[in-house]
């Protein structure tokens, strides 16, 4: 037994730290980032008109992402929510679903796409859809920042990070004020 001791240790502590590597600020604190952060989106009006639909992009049988669409879902219909006087409306959509998700997400008439932890799928994907139809990107795991998502909510030390691909932000039209990308780490 003492000589699998380590070799337990090992798997413990990489599967803690793969686990909780994933999403390292809770969802309530990205959601209120977030919806900081897209007040100083210039285009956020021209983007949903008296109303903007986040779509929030999950899977139902990987309990992470599950979990937080959960948590994102509590909270906006817990609190009617607001941007610069814009309206907010969340939707779910379970890409173990859905077939097609451009239809999906222009069926429920998303203009900005939260992704949750998601495992299996190519975030390529989700980004070339967005693009093309310049629907915004946001999520809470920092990698999928890095693969090409819009904005994500990140941890720097002990406190929570904005961070903005930048390219990605632009290809999606978003328009961020030089008060947020100062705050922000910019990925490339």
């Amino acid at each position: 037994m003492r000589k699998f001791l380590p070799i337990i240790l090992l798997i413990s502590a990489t599967t803690t730290g793969v686990l909780s590597q994933e999403m390292a600020v809770p969802v309530g604190v990205q959601h209120t980032l977030l919806m900081k952060v897209l007040a100083f989106d210039r285009t956020l009006q021209a983007r949903g008109g008296d109303e903007i639909v986040i779509g929030v992009l999950y899977q139902s049988k990987y309990r992470p992402s599950l979990l937080a669409k959960d948590e994102l879902m509590s909270i906006a219909e817990a609190t009617m929510q607001k941007i610069n006087n814009t309206v907010v409306r969340w939707h779910p959509i379970d890409i173990s679903v859905t077939g097609d998700m451009r239809a999906s997400l222009t069926k429920h008439h998303v203009d900005i796409l939260y992704v949750a932890p998601v495992r299996s799928v190519d975030i390529d994907v989700i980004t070339s859809v967005c693009r093309a139809s310049h629907i915004l990107t946001l999520t809470g795991v920092s990698e999928f920042v890095e693969e090409g998502l819009a904005v994500g909510i990140g941890i720097k030390g002990k406190r929570p990070q904005i961070e903005i691909n930048l390219a990605a932000a632009k290809a999606a039209g978003a328009d961020f004020t030089s008060q947020l990308l100062k705050v922000a780490k910019i990925v490339e």
